[in-house]
């Protein structure tokens, strides 16, 4: 996984636009700047991802606690 974090790492410093879609927020989160979190097929965050985990929070707990609140 090492090596496709540094690919797309470098393709997105190289200016590119790059999309992951991923169940695995742990390693998302080590690749990415910016996050969407959809739940039921509905846009429930879009931010930074140091402005949602600001908390300490990782961003698997940001997701389980967005769904709790209902942000669905």
């Amino acid at each position: 996984m090492h090596w496709l974090r540094s690919f797309l790492r470098s393709f997105a410093e190289g200016g590119r636009t790059v999309l992951v879609s991923s169940h695995l927020l742990a390693e998302v989160a080590q690749a990415v700047d910016q996050v969407m979190i959809i739940n039921g097929g509905r846009l429930v965050a879009a931010a930074q991802l140091d402005e949602l985990t600001r908390g300490g929070q990782t961003l698997e707990e940001v997701y389980l606690g967005l769904i709790a609140r209902g942000a669905s």
